[in-house]
């Protein structure tokens, strides 16, 4: 179950680094001048705002181990979405308090980690008990000019 986790969080943050960089959005602190502290120097972290890594860590995280608590038929998986999802919006709420993001930042976060750790359990490795010989609900093929994705 971990493993599951762990995949689903390193795909949501792999993307997350990359658009990170490709778009170079200044934060709310640099922006407005609102330094933390009086005589700080210009930081390469500055421009990384968008979008937030914090929110869609654990906005993926949730989801991935809510959903594999699902997929496994866990008693707990409720409480594990409820307790999950509920520290992944006060992190986003807190970055957005910190002047580190914008609440674009944070919404784009939270929905890349909701997807990314919905989806990866769901498509690479099915339900329990699916294991009968019946293909997954969902899964991706490779093809000679790229990926399909089929039902």
């Amino acid at each position: 179950d971990v493993l599951l986790v762990a995949e689903a969080t390193a795909i949501a943050m792999n993307l997350n680094q990359i658009v990170k960089f490709a778009v170079g959005r200044q934060r709310p602190f640099v922006r407005y001048g609102n330094w933390p502290e009086p005589d700080r120097a210009p930081d390469p972290d500055d421009n990384l705002s968008f979008y937030s890594g914090h929110t869609t860590f654990t906005f993926a995280l949730a989801a991935a181990a809510g959903t594999v608590s699902d997929l496994r038929g866990y008693r707990s998986a409720p409480w594990v979405w409820g307790v999950g999802l509920g520290l992944a919006a006060t992190t986003g709420y807190l970055r957005i308090a910190a002047d580190k993001h914008y609440l674009t930042d944070v919404l784009v976060g939270a929905a890349t980690g909701l997807a990314i750790g919905i989806a990866v359990p769901r498509v690479f490795h099915g339900r329990e008990g699916e294991g009968d010989g019946a293909p997954p609900a969902a899964r991706l093929t490779a093809v000679p000019l790229g990926i399909a994705f089929a039902f």
